[in-house]
Protein backbone atom coordinates (compact mmCIF):
# COMPACT_ATOMS: atom_id res chain seq x y z
CA UNK A 1 0.00 0.00 0.00
CA UNK A 2 1.61 2.84 -1.62
CA UNK A 3 0.69 5.22 1.71
CA UNK A 4 2.30 3.38 4.22
CA UNK A 5 5.16 4.93 2.51
CA UNK A 6 3.69 8.01 4.33
CA UNK A 7 3.47 7.13 7.73
CA UNK A 8 6.06 7.64 10.08
CA UNK A 9 5.48 6.16 13.58
CA UNK A 10 7.75 8.11 16.65
CA UNK A 11 8.07 5.99 20.10
CA UNK A 12 9.42 8.12 22.83
CA UNK A 13 12.23 5.14 24.68
CA UNK A 14 13.14 6.22 28.49
CA UNK A 15 14.99 2.99 29.75
CA UNK A 16 12.95 0.59 27.17
CA UNK A 17 15.04 -2.48 27.60
CA UNK A 18 12.41 -4.39 28.29
CA UNK A 19 9.66 -2.95 25.67
CA UNK A 20 11.24 -1.69 23.12
CA UNK A 21 11.89 -4.61 20.61
CA UNK A 22 8.07 -5.72 21.04
CA UNK A 23 7.01 -2.33 19.85
CA UNK A 24 9.48 -2.19 17.12
CA UNK A 25 8.83 -5.43 15.51
CA UNK A 26 4.85 -4.48 16.36
CA UNK A 27 5.17 -1.78 13.41
CA UNK A 28 7.90 -3.90 11.03
CA UNK A 29 5.90 -6.97 11.18
CA UNK A 30 2.74 -4.75 9.63
CA UNK A 31 5.13 -2.85 6.74
CA UNK A 32 8.86 -2.07 6.58
CA UNK A 33 7.79 0.62 4.59
CA UNK A 34 6.93 2.60 7.45
CA UNK A 35 9.42 5.11 8.90
CA UNK A 36 10.57 4.26 12.58
CA UNK A 37 11.76 7.43 14.29
CA UNK A 38 12.64 6.21 18.04
CA UNK A 39 13.73 9.25 20.41
CA UNK A 40 15.39 8.19 23.84
CA UNK A 41 15.02 10.72 26.22
CA UNK A 42 17.09 10.55 29.83
CA UNK A 43 17.62 7.03 29.99
CA UNK A 44 20.10 4.84 32.25
CA UNK A 45 19.96 1.64 30.71
CA UNK A 46 21.59 0.21 27.76
CA UNK A 47 18.45 0.68 25.40
CA UNK A 48 19.79 3.55 22.74
CA UNK A 49 22.95 1.17 22.28
CA UNK A 50 20.88 -1.45 21.70
CA UNK A 51 18.32 -0.32 19.24
CA UNK A 52 21.31 0.88 17.73
CA UNK A 53 22.84 -2.30 17.19
CA UNK A 54 19.42 -4.76 17.05
CA UNK A 55 18.01 -1.92 14.20
CA UNK A 56 20.26 -0.26 12.18
CA UNK A 57 17.79 0.52 9.58
CA UNK A 58 15.65 2.93 11.87
CA UNK A 59 16.35 6.64 13.23
CA UNK A 60 17.50 6.83 17.11
CA UNK A 61 18.32 10.32 18.59
CA UNK A 62 19.03 10.76 21.86
CA UNK A 63 17.97 13.70 24.21
CA UNK A 64 19.04 14.34 27.53
CA UNK A 65 16.29 15.61 29.39
CA UNK A 66 13.66 12.95 30.50
CA UNK A 67 10.31 14.05 28.56
CA UNK A 68 8.00 12.30 26.64
CA UNK A 69 6.54 15.27 25.15
CA UNK A 70 10.03 16.63 24.21
CA UNK A 71 11.04 13.32 22.49
CA UNK A 72 7.74 12.89 20.12
CA UNK A 73 7.91 16.56 19.56
CA UNK A 74 11.88 15.96 18.30
CA UNK A 75 10.82 12.81 16.44
CA UNK A 76 8.00 15.07 14.62
CA UNK A 77 10.49 17.55 13.60
CA UNK A 78 12.85 14.83 12.03
CA UNK A 79 10.28 12.77 10.33
CA UNK A 80 10.15 12.75 6.76
CA UNK A 81 6.66 11.69 6.00
CA UNK A 82 3.30 13.55 5.46
CA UNK A 83 1.14 11.80 8.37
CA UNK A 84 2.74 10.79 11.94
CA UNK A 85 1.20 9.22 14.52
CA UNK A 86 2.82 8.17 18.01
CA UNK A 87 3.50 4.48 19.88
CA UNK A 88 4.71 3.96 23.58
CA UNK A 89 7.83 2.00 24.23
CA UNK A 90 5.35 -0.84 25.75
CA UNK A 91 2.85 -0.99 23.87
CA UNK A 92 1.89 -3.10 20.22
CA UNK A 93 0.84 -0.54 16.71
CA UNK A 94 -2.42 -2.40 15.76
CA UNK A 95 -2.54 -3.03 11.58
CA UNK A 96 -5.77 -1.58 11.91
CA UNK A 97 -4.23 1.58 13.09
CA UNK A 98 -2.70 1.72 9.51
CA UNK A 99 -5.80 1.10 6.75
CA UNK A 100 -5.66 3.36 3.22
CA UNK A 101 -9.09 4.90 4.91
CA UNK A 102 -7.58 6.54 8.06
CA UNK A 103 -4.89 7.26 6.12
CA UNK A 104 -6.28 9.33 3.48
CA UNK A 105 -8.48 11.19 6.38
CA UNK A 106 -5.44 12.43 7.94
CA UNK A 107 -3.94 13.45 4.83
CA UNK A 108 -6.70 15.56 4.44
CA UNK A 109 -6.18 17.61 7.19
CA UNK A 110 -8.50 15.16 9.91
CA UNK A 111 -6.94 14.14 13.22
CA UNK A 112 -7.95 10.62 13.27
CA UNK A 113 -8.26 8.47 16.40
CA UNK A 114 -8.98 5.01 17.39
CA UNK A 115 -9.12 2.56 20.52
CA UNK A 116 -6.94 0.95 22.72
CA UNK A 117 -6.90 -2.93 23.00
CA UNK A 118 -6.02 -4.90 25.95
CA UNK A 119 -4.61 -8.26 26.91
CA UNK A 120 -6.41 -10.43 29.14
CA UNK A 121 -3.37 -11.40 31.02
CA UNK A 122 -2.57 -8.21 32.26
CA UNK A 123 -5.90 -7.10 33.78
CA UNK A 124 -4.76 -7.21 37.36
CA UNK A 125 -2.53 -4.23 36.40
CA UNK A 126 -4.94 -2.01 34.69
CA UNK A 127 -6.11 0.97 36.63
CA UNK A 128 -9.46 0.93 37.85
CA UNK A 129 -10.77 3.44 35.65
CA UNK A 130 -9.82 1.28 32.14
CA UNK A 131 -10.92 -1.98 33.83
CA UNK A 132 -14.39 -0.08 34.91
CA UNK A 133 -14.90 1.21 31.09
CA UNK A 134 -13.73 -2.35 29.69
CA UNK A 135 -16.78 -3.94 32.06
CA UNK A 136 -18.88 -1.71 30.46
CA UNK A 137 -18.28 -2.45 27.34
CA UNK A 138 -17.11 1.16 26.33
CA UNK A 139 -14.60 2.15 23.14
CA UNK A 140 -11.57 3.46 24.99
CA UNK A 141 -9.97 5.75 22.90
CA UNK A 142 -6.47 6.64 23.01
CA UNK A 143 -5.30 9.93 21.55
CA UNK A 144 -1.78 9.07 21.44
CA UNK A 145 -2.49 6.97 18.85
CA UNK A 146 -3.70 9.45 16.33
CA UNK A 147 -2.77 9.63 12.74
CA UNK A 148 -2.33 13.57 11.92
CA UNK A 149 -1.10 15.37 9.06
CA UNK A 150 2.87 16.42 9.88
CA UNK A 151 2.55 19.62 8.83
CA UNK A 152 -0.76 20.09 10.75
CA UNK A 153 0.82 19.03 13.70
CA UNK A 154 3.94 21.46 13.51
CA UNK A 155 1.80 24.72 12.48
CA UNK A 156 -0.79 23.74 15.34
CA UNK A 157 0.30 20.88 17.95
CA UNK A 158 3.13 19.93 19.53
CA UNK A 159 3.05 18.86 22.59
CA UNK A 160 3.11 20.75 25.56
CA UNK A 161 6.31 19.72 27.87
CA UNK A 162 4.41 20.93 30.87
CA UNK A 163 2.22 18.47 30.89
CA UNK A 164 3.43 14.95 32.56
CA UNK A 165 0.46 13.42 32.22
CA UNK A 166 -2.74 14.13 30.24
CA UNK A 167 -0.44 15.59 27.23
CA UNK A 168 -2.63 13.99 24.77
CA UNK A 169 -5.35 15.31 25.81
CA UNK A 170 -4.71 18.57 25.68
CA UNK A 171 -3.23 18.56 22.56
CA UNK A 172 -6.70 17.31 21.04
CA UNK A 173 -8.37 19.46 22.67
CA UNK A 174 -5.98 22.32 21.70
CA UNK A 175 -6.31 21.06 18.07
CA UNK A 176 -10.59 20.83 18.57
CA UNK A 177 -10.45 24.47 19.61
CA UNK A 178 -8.41 25.42 16.64
CA UNK A 179 -10.72 23.80 14.07
CA UNK A 180 -8.74 21.04 13.29
CA UNK A 181 -11.56 17.93 12.45
CA UNK A 182 -11.01 14.97 14.58
CA UNK A 183 -12.60 11.32 13.22
CA UNK A 184 -13.41 8.44 16.03
CA UNK A 185 -12.88 5.32 14.74
CA UNK A 186 -14.03 2.45 16.86
CA UNK A 187 -11.24 0.30 15.57
CA UNK A 188 -8.33 -1.11 17.77
CA UNK A 189 -4.93 1.16 17.00
CA UNK A 190 -2.87 0.05 19.97
CA UNK A 191 -2.65 -3.13 21.86
CA UNK A 192 -1.78 -1.21 25.41
CA UNK A 193 0.42 -3.43 27.73
CA UNK A 194 -0.01 -2.66 31.06
CA UNK A 195 2.87 -3.36 33.99
CA UNK A 196 3.75 -2.45 37.88
CA UNK A 197 5.70 0.55 36.58
CA UNK A 198 2.80 2.08 34.13
CA UNK A 199 2.43 5.56 34.10
CA UNK A 200 -1.33 5.03 33.64
CA UNK A 201 -0.94 4.41 37.63
CA UNK A 202 -0.33 7.81 38.14
CA UNK A 203 -4.37 8.16 38.58
CA UNK A 204 -4.10 11.43 40.82
CA UNK A 205 -1.28 13.31 38.44
CA UNK A 206 -3.24 12.56 35.53
CA UNK A 207 -6.83 13.83 37.62
CA UNK A 208 -4.42 17.20 38.40
CA UNK A 209 -3.39 17.50 34.71
CA UNK A 210 -7.02 16.73 33.31
CA UNK A 211 -7.98 19.78 35.54
CA UNK A 212 -5.34 22.27 35.12
CA UNK A 213 -6.21 21.13 31.00
CA UNK A 214 -10.04 22.09 31.57
CA UNK A 215 -9.20 25.34 33.27
CA UNK A 216 -6.66 26.58 30.11
CA UNK A 217 -9.23 25.38 27.74
CA UNK A 218 -11.96 27.54 29.38
CA UNK A 219 -9.83 30.39 29.23
CA UNK A 220 -8.72 30.40 25.97
CA UNK A 221 -12.29 29.82 24.63
CA UNK A 222 -13.65 32.73 26.48
CA UNK A 223 -10.31 34.86 24.91
CA UNK A 224 -11.78 33.64 21.44
CA UNK A 225 -15.47 35.00 22.72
Amino acid sequence: MELLKELSVVIPMHNGMRFIDRAINSIISVSKEIEIIVVENGSSDESFDHVSRMFPDIKIISLEVASKSVARNMGVELATRQIVTFLDQDDELLKSRVKMDHLLDALNAHVVIGTQVFNPDEFLFMPDYLQNSRNKHLPNYHPISMLIERNIFLKEGLFDPSFDHAEDMEILTRLQRQGVPVKYIAEGFVLRHFHESNESHKVAQAEHAMFRMLRMNIKEKSKNK
